[in-house]
């Protein structure tokens, strides 16, 4: 930018920016608010946001036809692992630990 100077600003550009301005920023966080406002806890929906890897990756697989780097699957199965362990950990803390009142 310092050495080139600025880009030429051109209808297709200012739609570009106008689309993931809108689409991939304003409505989805407009839709994911709204789904925070309306759940009754906001962790069982935050969790959702944890999915959105590994749907960008099934996407790219299918769609795009794109090759998967294995450590790419290796990441996804780290953040599968970790939401599973979610559910599944305070449930096996309550059996075997339960609190006392």
């Amino acid at each position: 930018m310092f050495t080139d100077g600025m880009p030429d600003l051109n209808p297709q550009a200012l739609l570009a920016g106008a689309y993931v301005g809108l689409f991939e920023m304003g409505i989805t966080f407009v839709l994911w608010l709204m789904a925070l406002k309306n759940c009754e806890r906001t962790a069982n929906i935050s969790t959702l946001a944890f999915l959105t890897p590994v749907m960008s990756i099934v996407f790219i697989a299918l769609i795009l036809k794109e090759q998967i780097a294995s450590a790419t699957y290796i990441g996804l199965a780290f953040i599968l692992s970790g939401m599973i362990l979610q559910k599944v950990l305070p449930k096996l803390c309550d059996k075997h630990m339960p609190i006392k009142p």
